[in-house]
């Protein structure tokens, strides 16, 4: 199935009803050219962690990801905080623990204006580096 939906993939990922898709997500989807925006909700077949190659997503604005089940979680990658155009993360309702990595390497390019975490599980401390996102 997935390598059937990335070759059909445009500019949007959007799996927004539940299709009981089952296993990790491919970290061939930080190689698809011009992906704008990554919405996976009611997912509760995926796990495992977010790839780190989300990081090559350049153009990416945002990510949301809801209602995922409990296998899904792990270290949010740093590469995705370091995508220039990225405006938003979501991850909310989710029944996998979520962590931030302890530092990322900006180089300056934070574009990040909201960070959504809520009702799902969040392990660890809140990182310093968020304070360099001055918007949110």
């Amino acid at each position: 199935f997935w390598q059937q939906l990335i070759v059909d993939l445009l500019l949007i990922l959007n799996l927004l009803v539940p299709n009981n898709l089952i296993g990790t997500i491919p970290p061939e989807l930080g190689h698809i050219q011009g992906m704008t925006n990554v919405n996976l909700q009611y997912q509760k077949g995926l796990y495992g962690p977010i790839p780190s190659t989300i990081g090559n997503l350049v153009g990416l604005e945002g990510i949301s990801i809801l209602f995922a089940g409990p296998g899904f979680g792990g270290v949010i990658p740093s590469s995705l905080f370091t995508i220039p155009t990225l405006e938003w993360i979501t991850l909310q309702y989710n029944e996998g623990i979520f962590s931030f990595p302890p530092s990322i390497n900006s180089h300056g390019n934070l574009s990040l204006l909201g960070l959504f975490v809520k009702s799902s599980g969040l392990s660890g401390t809140i990182p310093s580096f968020l304070s360099e996102f001055s918007s949110i």
